[in-house]
C-alpha cells in the first residue's frame, strides 16, 4: 500500500478537506449531538424542500432543475 505522504495534494483532495472542515463546524453548533444534528437536517428538507427531488420520481438522466 502506497504510503499517503508520498502522494501529491491535488486539488479534489483540498475541496474534500474543505467539506470537511465545514461538516466539523455545523457539526459544532449543535455540540456534536447526532440527533441534534439530525433534527437541524430534517428542518432544512422542511425548509427548502421545493430544491430537492424526490428519488422515487426522478428517473436516470433527467435534469434536477
Amino acid at each position: 500500500m502506497k504510503d499517503l505522504a508520498d502522494t501529491p495534494w491535488t486539488a479534489a483532495d483540498e475541496a474534500v478537506e474543505e467539506v470537511r472542515e465545514i461538516r466539523r463546524r455545523i457539526s459544532a453548533q449543535f455540540d456534536n449531538d447526532p440527533v441534534k444534528l439530525g433534527e437541524h437536517y430534517i428542518e432544512l428538507q422542511k425548509r427548502h424542500a421545493d430544491r430537492l427531488v424526490d428519488p422515487r420520481t426522478w428517473k436516470k438522466g433527467e435534469s434536477a432543475a
